[in-house]
């Protein structure tokens, strides 16, 4: 199947007012067939409640002494299919304050899921989504994912179709696999598959949006390679600069501009568009990237 070449926000809008459950999501249309990719909103603590590593040193060289390797096998894939949506991006909807992960989605395989470090399951339990949106995208069977690292990282994995075996307590290593990329459930699948990898460190004590790492910050460099021409070839709307609508929590409307967030890992807000979409939605005013 081609790559998703054109976004339809108008499609994206009526979809998700019939759901009413997505809060963020895009759809697609290839040259040969239609089809669906979702970026879903991923919900959760914005925190890791067992990151011992402290935000500001897990950024810095040493990387609280992490070996850090992506959490989706890319080594297989049928690149043409996949797709993804990066850190730092501000969605006009769902994650306006900034996505801190990592989304990789697949419109041809379940591709295989990998823990990213040394470490232990601490727990896969659905209940940790927040956003009550996981369960009616993916079903019951796919797990929210969450690893404690020797090094003092947590990892989220939302969801996994997780492998026999792998359960709370469970003891892991960098690369083990754990299971497969989920897949959507209709009416936002089936064929499509994804999943939301983020890592977050103890969040700093001079500002808590500070919690969660770009992924890419710690991979190797040959990883990361194989990452930026994924998202080269990806399609999402906040790759272009734009202005766009935002929903306040009083349900009023205010005017954002966002530049293009077409990296791996991208840049913070500055202080003044981080205290205007503070204004805004005061529910996110203390995690906003």
């Amino acid at each position: 199947m081609l790559a998703l070449r054109t976004v339809f926000r108008s499609l994206h809008r009526t979809i998700a007012q019939v759901a009413k459950t997505l809060s963020r999501w895009w759809l697609g249309v290839p040259s040969v067939a239609l089809a669906a990719l979702v970026f879903w909103r991923c919900g959760g603590s914005p925190t890791s409640p067992t990151a011992t590593c402290a935000y500001n040193t897990a950024i810095s060289a040493s990387h609280c002494g992490c070996d850090v390797g992506p959490a989706v096998d890319l080594g297989a894939a049928d690149t043409a299919g996949l797709q993804l949506w990066p850190f730092g991006v501000h969605a006009q909807s769902g994650h306006v304050e900034g996505h801190r992960g990592l989304d990789v989605s697949s419109n041809t395989q379940p591709l295989t899921v990998r823990s990213p470090f040394n470490g232990t399951v601490t727990s896969i339990d659905n209940a940790q989504d927040s956003s009550g949106t996981m369960v009616l995208e993916f079903g019951t069977t796919p797990r929210f994912t969450t690893i404690a690292a020797d090094c003092g990282l947590g990892a989220k994995l939302i969801p996994v179709l997780l492998d026999a075996g792998i359960v709370a307590g469970t003891r892991v290593t960098k690369g083990q696999r754990l299971g497969v990329l989920a897949e959507l459930i209709p009416p936002y699948g089936p064929h499509q598959w994804s999943t939301h990898f983020e890592i977050d460190a103890k969040p700093s004590s001079d500002d808590t949006a500070l919690y969660a790492v770009c992924p890419a910050d710690l991979f190797p460099a040959s990883d990361v390679a194989t990452l930026n021409g994924i998202l080269n070839a990806s399609s999402y709307p906040e790759k272009l600069a734009r202005t766009v609508t935002i929903t306040c929590d009083n349900q009023t409307t205010i005017q954002m501009t966002f530049p293009a967030e077409g990296l791996l890992c991208n840049a913070r807000l500055d202080q003044a568009a981080r205290a205007k979409l503070a204004a805004c939605v005061p529910s996110k005013a203390s995690i906003i990237w």
